[in-house]
């Protein structure tokens, strides 16, 4: 009996030592899984840090893209403001001339005749009503009969002479 003792009390130790060793494992397991987890964790936190800042200089750079916009906007508009100023005054200075301007097509057509030369000119208002709405009003009906020929040789030379640099 003192033998059947021994041998349980032999397997009782070494059933002792195996849970101890495997606990120890697990232990050391764990150990480590939570140090891989600590790890992890850390890794995990610098990337969100990393693409929190990554994310901020994209937001800068989307504010100053758009505030850039926002100015080009504002110069083109101001751009377009004092070209239409400057188109206004211009035809205001065209046909409020104190001498009389028109202007021809390279056909000799008018397509622009200004208010100080309508009446000092030999044009018809019948002409001028068609020329400012989109008529045909041509030079040579507007010059006497004895210019025609002259003029008819000559504004294609004119023309042309203007066309050449």
């Amino acid at each position: 009996m003192m033998l059947v003792t021994l041998a349980a009390t032999a397997l009782l130790i070494w059933s002792e030592k195996k849970n101890r060793a495997s606990l120890d494992r697990e232990v050391k397991i764990g150990t480590h899984t939570e140090e891989e987890l600590k790890l992890l964790m850390k890794m995990l936190e610098r990337r969100v840090d990393e693409r929190t800042q990554e994310l901020a200089r994209s937001r800068a750079e989307a504010i100053r893209m758009m505030e850039e916009a926002e100015a080009s906007g504002r110069k083109a508009q101001q751009a377009e403001e004092r070209t239409r100023k400057t188109a206004d005054e211009l035809r205001d200075l065209y046909n409020n001339a104190p001498c009389g301007y028109h202007s021809l097509n390279r056909e000799g057509r008018f397509i622009a005749i200004n208010n100080t030369e309508i009446p000092n000119y030999r044009i018809k208002l019948a002409g001028v009503r068609a020329c400012r709405s989109g008529g045909q009003l041509d030079l040579c009906r507007c010059v006497d009969s004895r210019q025609r020929a002259a003029v008819s040789v000559s504004f294609p030379l004119i023309c042309r002479r203007r066309a050449d640099p």
